[in-house]
């Protein structure tokens, strides 16, 4: 990623209070040229994750749709109006890339930097049934979820928010994360989930007033609206799931210089170099076997 001087705002806002500040100041950068579109994508990076993860359940899935999408939003060279455009397009792309296994029920995925039960989350492997089924360098680290420890209090109604928001339907949990968590403005989620308006904005008040009434059954006491704007993202995974996701950005960057316009040979040349290694291994076995007549003792006279 670019190195970018750091004396007016960072890449990545590690606070949960709203980003809109922070997110148009380094879109207004972007504009002037002071960073690249790869750094304003890498800031957005702990955020989609935990929207995708929050619909899919699947982590393994998440990671390795997250740098395709930034990779093939970067490759469109668009000059977005507004960072609100912007986001709509990274956002609406994740869903795209996910949409056979997007609207699951997520009930068990637990944010391990809230709980830390034997309840395990959603497996990583495969996606659980429910509501439907130039960059050598590695990404930007995910900043800190949380700026400092929670206290027991706060820690409390956190639990019993996200329990509330991973229970409620697909649709409803969806419209909840973009414009209450992500602060989409009601048009720009509902471009990304592809709704209109009205349709959006009842999902969203459906899904507050279940999450209110579970918030109000379980006997606690506070802002909604606040809490899910602080609510802790779920931690991105550390380097070993980067060799993978680079992977991707390597064969676009050979790509992009028509490094791979022979491809085809390059393919036909390593199959008959698979063949001629294995065919060596099998003579050389071959060769190295016991013959059938040293191992039968010869006849007596």
């Amino acid at each position: 990623m670019t190195t970018v001087p750091t004396t007016s705002l960072p890449l990545t806002w590690t606070s949960r209070a709203s980003r809109l500040p922070a997110r148009e100041a380094l879109f207004r950068r972007l504009r002037a040229g002071d960073v690249t579109l790869r750094d304003f994508l890498d800031a957005e990076r702990a955020e989609l994750y935990d929207y995708s993860l929050r619909m899919t359940g699947d982590q393994t899935r998440t990671l390795n749709s997250l740098e395709e999408v930034i990779t093939s939003i970067e490759a469109m060279r668009d000059d977005f109006a507004d960072s609100l455009s912007l986001r709509v397009c990274v956002f609406r792309t994740m869903r795209s890339f996910n949409a056979d296994g997007w609207k699951v029920m997520t009930s068990l995925l637990e944010n391990p930097l809230l709980e830390s039960s034997t309840t395990q989350p959603l497996s990583t492997g495969s996606t659980p049934t429910g509501q439907g089924s130039g960059h050598s360098s590695p990404p930007a680290p995910p900043p800190p979820p949380l700026s400092k420890p929670l206290e027991r209090e706060t820690r409390e109604d956190m639990i019993v928010l996200d329990r509330a928001l991973r229970q409620l339907p697909a649709d409803e949990r969806e419209a909840v994360l973009l414009v209450r968590r992500l602060e989409f403005s009601l048009l720009g989620a509902a471009d990304v989930m592809g709704v209109d308006e009205p349709l959006l904005s009842a999902n969203v008040s459906s899904g507050l007033g279940r999450i209110e009434a579970a918030v109000r059954e379980s006997g606690r006491r506070f802002n909604i609206n606040e809490r899910l704007l602080e609510l802790p993202l779920h931690p991105l995974p550390e380097s070993p799931q980067q060799s993978s996701t680079n992977l991707s950005v390597i064969i676009h960057d050979l790509r992009e210089t028509n490094g791979m316009r022979d491809w085809p040979w390059l393919r036909i040349a390593a199959l008959f170099l698979l063949c001629a290694i294995g065919m060596g291994a099998l003579w050389l076995w071959y060769q190295g076997a016991p013959t059938t007549s040293s191992s039968v003792p010869p006849p007596r006279p």
